[in-house]
């Protein structure tokens, strides 16, 4: 067994300000999430750089997203990504696209990347993504989500303020902070899996039933460092195992109705209970005892001709998901009735 993890995490309260002050960076493209870009930690940081950009995120990050930053920024040395997944995934695939050719949609795939991309330093204000460990990220483009994948694309530093967490509303928390648990019980449940990543597995579901039966705190500091420490566990489960039919139902919904990914999980989660059982009960119980609202409640007129279209598409790039969850005879024909089942739903 192999175990390539590279990411130096250092989680303290105060640890960007501590971090940043003693380790100058020059020419620092900073990419921030627009939620947390007026918080105190951020701004206090930001004092600490004499040469810099900033870049707001406020989307989940396309291949035209960091084809324009390695346009617009082609002096940066290093990179810094403050925020959510989106902000890591962004701030991963611009470092790379900057030293392979400058084209983030050649590098979508499994063995594009060919050479080391510029250093990147994240600090995740949400536990659940995993991104600050993970060997790849996620881009929309052509109509559908598919990854870069490369161990290039794991930070040097990750650096975890647990009072990042403090401020997110039960809404927006809950669904992300269950992403981490819905990628465990995935490769939990999925056909590919070692018996290192399946105890990764076992253990953050253990954390998860104790996070569930003590509620929401995120004003906990103790607590949120709980959060986190399930966030980390659940990145050794990828190590081993794969993703599976959650990932690869939600990629279609968020592709299809600009639902976020860590609700569209949820959605997909709630069509797919057959397959994981009693871990559904943890993160649906957390949901309503915090009154998580994740149905597909769309505004406007529903196409749903157009919605069926750009999920098909989405599941003809995800089959390896789909079959990490329905086995090796997986086909089309079984993943249709759950698409269909999504569609029905829609609100």
């Amino acid at each position: 067994m192999n175990l390539n993890i590279t990411t130096n995490v250092l989680m303290d309260i105060g640890i960007l300000q501590s971090y940043f002050f003693k380790n100058e960076l020059k020419n620092t493209l900073i990419l921030i999430d627009v939620n947390v870009v007026n918080n105190a930690i951020i701004k206090e940081t930001l004092r600490l750089f004499k040469q810099k950009s900033v870049l707001l995120v406020d989307r989940e990050p396309t291949v035209a997203d960091v084809n324009a930053a390695v346009k617009q920024y082609p002096q940066t040395e290093n990179i810094i990504a403050v925020g959510g997944g989106s902000s890591m995934d962004l701030g991963k695939a611009i470092a790379v696209t900057m030293t392979n050719g400058g084209d983030a949609g050649k590098l979508r795939g499994r063995n594009t990347v060919t050479r080391p991309g510029l250093p990147i330093i994240v600090a995740p204000t949400i536990p659940g993504t995993a991104a600050e460990f993970s060997a790849s990220v996620v881009l929309n483009g052509d109509g559908y989500k598919l990854g870069i994948h490369s161990p290039y694309l794991r930070p040097e530093v990750a650096l975890v303020d647990p009072h990042f967490f403090a401020s997110l509303k039960a809404d927006i928390g809950i669904p992300v902070l269950l992403d981490g648990y819905i990628h465990s019980i995935e490769c939990l449940q999925g056909i590919i899996g070692t018996e290192t990543s399946r105890a990764s597995c076992r253990n953050v579901v253990a954390i998860f039933n104790e996070i569930v039966k003590s509620g929401y705190h995120p004003e906990d500091i103790k607590w949120c460092q709980l959060a986190y420490y399930a966030n980390y566990i659940s990145a050794f489960s990828l190590l081993g195992g794969s993703l599976g039919a959650v990932h690869a139902l939600s990629y279609g919904v968020s592709n299809a109705m600009g639902i976020c990914h860590s609700k569209a999980n949820l959605a997909a989660l709630e069509q797919l209970m057959e397959f994981y059982g009693k871990y559904t009960q943890t993160a649906f119980t957390f949901c309503s005892q915090h009154e998580v609202d994740y149905t597909l409640n769309i505004t406007g007129a529903v196409d749903r001709q157009r919605i069926l279209t750009v999920m098909n598409a989405t599941r003809d790039c995800s089959s390896a998901l789909w079959t990490n969850t329905l086995g090796d005879d997986y086909s089309n024909a079984m993943s249709d009735k759950f698409i269909k089942r999504i569609i029905d739903g829609i609100r």
